[in-house]
Formats: structure tokens, C-alpha cells, sequence
């Protein structure tokens, strides 16, 4: 009882003492986990006096638990650092009781049982929030290779289309320089024209594609600008695969629209592709976009006569 008396009257004096040796014994503690455990001590204190008072080992659970609640959170703090917190505070309760002789064995004996279970249960609790900290790296991690596999595979698909086109028109100056057409020079001026604009376009879609790297990073970059114009580009940056599939591409008159103009020319040259992909093979590929505004709200329609199914 006498024990259980002078360490409450003590308290502060205790509290004082423990954040001197913390501070000797783990210099590079956050001053945060300091305040934190320093709160927590009075309930240590608390519990160590019922201990002290009835003779019986009983510590609440969640005590301890929250001491490796609080210590998880602070990443600068080790495993070891959490069983070190509470072997300098019972030092400095030994200490305390020494100066006062009334640190009996059974007293002694008490306190160390104490601190021991306590360090166990929040030791447990500190390593279990960490590896759960840890699981949760490791599905970012995957999660984020999922998105880098996504995002290659898209540049891939998207900067396919406007090469193609590139390395037609190529061709067809080889090709009419190799048979000396007549109208070579004018066919070759119109094919440099097209490598020229089709180029461009690819760098415009690097630009683009890098900008959409940084989605969910960045916001949206969200203007104003004509669907019609963004569908037109989409189909210029598929040329070649429309000429070589023979297909027709009709874009229909397109209202405004506000969004990220960047997202929907990916979106109308997948559709595009799509399409020319799975078109029939007894008919003429046409493709058609349309839209309608309704009551402030937009309809975009891409039909196409392929295969289709059922």
C-alpha cells in the first residue's frame, strides 16, 4: 500500500524523470510519440497501483494495446524503442521506491511482472499494425504495377495506329519513285505532307499520354471543346488502318462538351479501332458518330456494321 501511495504522489516527479532518460536513451524519438506516451503513462500508473494494492497481476488489455497502437504510428520508431519505453519507466519506478525503502522483493517482484506483460501486449500489437501496414504497401505496389501494365499497354495500342500511318505513306513515295509515275512528285509532296501532320500528331499523343499518366495524381484538365474536332483527330491518327480495312468513317455534326479533351480522343480511337478490328467481311466497314444534346445533357452514339453479336 505504502508503494502503491508514494508513487501516486510522486507521479509527476516520476513523469519528469522518465522523459529525461527517454531523452538520454532515444535521441532520435518524434517529440509527437513523446507527448503521446508521456499521456499514456498516468494509466500505467494506475494499472501498476491495483497491481500493487491487491498483490494480483491484472493488466487491462487494452492498455498495453495502446501503447503499440500509439508507437505504430510513428515511423521513426523501432520494435525495440517500444520494449525500451517500459524498461525505462520501471527503472525509474525501481529507482523511485529504492530511495524511499520501499522497494520490497514482493514489491519488486510485482512491478517486473508488470512491465514484462505490458511490453508483451503492446509489442504484439505494434508488430501486428506494422505488418498489416506492411500488407497494405505491398497491394499498393501490386496495384501500381497493374496500372504501369494498363498504361504500356495503351501507349502501345495508341502510338500503333498514327506509326502505321507513317510508314504507309513511306512507301508509297518508295513505290512511286521505284515505277517513275508521272505524278511521283506531286504523290510524294502529299505523302511528306501526311508524315509531317501524322508525326505531329504522334508527339501531340506522347504529350497526351504522359498527361494521362498523371491521372489521379493531377486533376482532370477539364475545357470546352468541340467533340467533332476530337473525333476528326482520332480518325486522322488511325489512317492508315482505315484505309487499309476500306472502311468509311462518317462523323456527324457534334455539340461542345466540357471534360478532358485528352481522355475522350482516346476514347473515340478505341472505338474506331474496335470497330475496324471486328468489321464484317462481306460488306463495306462504316462507321458512324453521332450525337444529340437532350435537356443539357449529351448522347454520343458510335455505330458501326460489323460483326456484331447476338
Amino acid at each position: 500500500m505504502k508503494a502503491c501511495e508514494h508513487l501516486l504522489e510522486s507521479k509527476e516527479k516520476l513523469m519528469v524523470r522518465w522523459e529525461k532518460v527517454s531523452l538520454a536513451k532515444l535521441p532520435d524519438a518524434q517529440e509527437l510519440s513523446r507527448t503521446t506516451i508521456r499521456d499514456h503513462i498516468p494509466h500505467v500508473f494506475s494499472a501498476l497501483c491495483d497491481v500493487l494494492k491487491t498483490g494480483v497481476l491484472k493488466i487491462p488489455e487494452e492498455l498495453s494495446k495502446t501503447h503499440g497502437r500509439q508507437r505504430s504510428w510513428s515511423t521513426d520508431y523501432s520494435l525495440s524503442e517500444v520494449m525500451s519505453e517500459y524498461s525505462f519507466l520501471k527503472n525509474v519506478i525501481y529507482d523511485e521506491l529504492m530511495s524511499v525503502e520501499l522497494a520490497t522483493l514482493e514489491n519488486l517482484r510485482l512491478i517486473g511482472k508488470f512491465f514484462d506483460e505490458a511490453t508483451a501486449i503492446a509489442t504484439v500489437e505494434f508488430v501486428g499494425l506494422r505488418e498489416h501496414e506492411l500488407n497494405s504497401i505491398t497491394d499498393s505496389l501490386v496495384a501500381m504495377n497493374l496500372e504501369l501494365e494498363t498504361f504500356a499497354a495503351v501507349a502501345a495500342h495508341d502510338l500503333r495506329s498514327p506509326t502505321a500511318t507513317i510508314i504507309g505513306f513511306a512507301d508509297l513515295i518508295v513505290d512511286e519513285q521505284d515505277q517513275e509515275q508521272d505524278h511521283s512528285a506531286e504523290v510524294a509532296v502529299m505523302a511528306v505532307n501526311t508524315i509531317k501532320k501524322t508525326a505531329h500528331r504522334m508527339l501531340e499523343l506522347i504529350d497526351q499520354l504522359l498527361g494521362y499518366a498523371k491521372i489521379g495524381k493531377e486533376h482532370l484538365a477539364r475545357t470546352t471543346f468541340s467533340l467533332k474536332i476530337i473525333a476528326s483527330e482520332a480518325k486522322e491518327n488511325l489512317t492508315a488502318q482505315i484505309q487499309d480495312s476500306k472502311a468509311i468513317v462518317n462523323i456527324k455534326d457534334l455539340p461542345d462538351y466540357s471534360g478532358d479533351a485528352v481522355l475522350f480522343c482516346q476514347l473515340f480511337q478505341n472505338l474506331i479501332s474496335n470497330s475496324l478490328k471486328f468489321k464484317a467481311k462481306d460488306r463495306t466497314s462504316e462507321i458512324v458518330i453521332a450525337g444529340t444534346q437532350e435537356k443539357g445533357r449529351i448522347r454520343l452514339h458510335v455505330k458501326d456494321n460489323g460483326l456484331g453479336f447476338d
